[in-house]
């Protein structure tokens, strides 16, 4: 077995690029999810609710939604303020 040893200047400079590398990740994730859109089933996944709360929500307009032919569909920006607003559970 080979062990390598590295210099603290050399373990910061990694930690560094490592950093960088998943800040650019988080960037390109971000757009992909804000380009894509979500059938109601994996909005469902995504926020923690049931098809019929989901279906509940956007006839009252609090989530938007596209309609393409007979399909609904669901763009990010229509349903992530759901995500950033849900409820965490209080444990005691």
């Amino acid at each position: 077995m080979n062990i390598a040893v590295l210099s603290q200047d050399a373990l910061n400079t990694i930690s560094a690029r490592i950093t960088r590398l998943k800040s650019r990740y988080d960037r390109e994730v971000e757009e992909i999810r804000r380009d894509r859109l979500y059938t109601g089933e994996e909005v469902c996944k995504l926020i923690g609710i049931s098809i019929g709360t989901l279906y509940n929500r956007r006839n009252q307009g609090r989530i938007g939604f596209v309609r393409i032919r007979k399909k609904i569909l669901y763009r990010y920006a229509d349903f992530c303020h759901e995500i950033r607003n849900r409820e965490v559970p209080q444990w005691s």
